[in-house]
């Protein structure tokens, strides 16, 4: 929990929430609108380094994960990325 700056008596969480859209792009892209990201009891708004003229390195690299990802499935509803390492997934689902 330390790693994540959540509370000493916090146990990681299973799963990081994130609030957004997706939509299909021009020319068959993938747009991923992120609006908040909860982490189990902290909440972030997303990083925008180029607005605030700085880098996050860790920002940057979560992009090139996510930006490195194949679309396995997708509909209004549910959206899946296959990472390049084995057996990795990342699951998005539309939630009311």
């Amino acid at each position: 929990a330390s790693a994540l700056a959540l509370p000493a008596d916090e146990a990681a969480p299973s799963a990081v929430l994130i609030d957004g859209t997706w939509r299909m792009a021009a020319s068959e892209g993938l747009n991923i609108q992120t609006t908040a990201i909860r982490l189990g009891s902290r909440n972030f708004k997303p990083a925008d380094g180029a607005a605030d003229g700085m880098v996050d390195f860790e920002h940057e690299k979560a992009v090139r994960v996510l930006g490195a990802t194949t679309p396995v499935y997708l509909d209004a509803a549910l959206l899946v990325l296959r990472a390049q390492a084995d057996g990795v997934v990342f699951v998005w689902e539309s939630l009311p």
